[in-house]
């Protein structure tokens, strides 16, 4: 499965939490990219069932389960809030690979 960002934010957006709180059961590999890199993805280890629990813009906790496509948007979208992109989940080696492919696909 290949992984958006865009459609991601699009589904986090019905949720607009501080600090969310992710509780997390088995993993499994989706494909995933982002809009600042077009045209390059890589497989990323995700849960494949999560709970959030977060703060909304009112004040009040909320939790939410998710799974599948939407469970995979959360965690995106959760770590981009917290300032990990997905190229940071690589080795460095393939990291290297991926921004070179992204460099000569832009040139």
């Amino acid at each position: 499965m290949r992984i958006n960002g865009a459609v991601c934010r699009q589904i986090l957006h019905q949720i607009t939490g501080r600090s969310p709180d992710l509780f997390r059961t088995t993993k499994r590999l989706h494909r995933e990219g982002s809009v600042s890199m077009p045209g390059v993805n890589n497989e990323v280890e995700r849960h494949a069932r999560i709970r959030i629990r977060c703060q909304d813009v009112y004040g009040n906790m909320q939790t939410e389960d998710s799974d599948g496509l939407r469970a995979v948007c959360h965690q995106h979208e959760i770590e981009q809030l917290d300032g990990m992109f997905w190229i940071g989940r690589p080795s460095r080696l393939k990291r290297e690979r991926l921004i070179k492919r992204f460099e000569k696909m832009s040139a």
